[in-house]
């Protein structure tokens, strides 16, 4: 059964905010965000792994296959997400997901 779930942009950018301000730190060098407009999102990430130092990017398309995984994978997470509870943890599980499709530091 396929169930849809519409999030608000403001429950989104609030966890990709706690994420990028203090949950990413301990694997991310830099990370750059950009939003003009509420549809055009741009975040770039590059990590302190030296073997895997290159610039991955984020946007609207991956944060939404992102949050699909996150739901499936991680409920706990998601559930904090939709139900304004999010912090830097479930920031950082977003973000993760949506650079790398999986949790890779944690």
């Amino acid at each position: 059964m396929k169930v849809t779930i519409k999030v608000d942009d403001q429950l989104v950018n609030d966890a990709m905010e706690s994420g990028l301000r203090s949950g990413i730190r301990y694997w991310c060098k830099e990370h750059y965000y950009r939003a003009r407009e509420s549809r055009k999102l741009s975040i770039r990430v590059i990590e302190l792994d030296p073997d895997d130092h290159f610039a991955r990017y984020i946007n609207r398309k991956n944060l939404k296959a992102a949050m699909a995984l996150m739901a499936y994978a991680y409920p706990h997470h998601f559930a904090d997400l939709c139900g304004g509870r999010s912090d830097a943890i479930t920031g950082d599980v977003l973000i993760q997901l949506a650079i790398f499709g999986e949790v890779k530091y944690g």
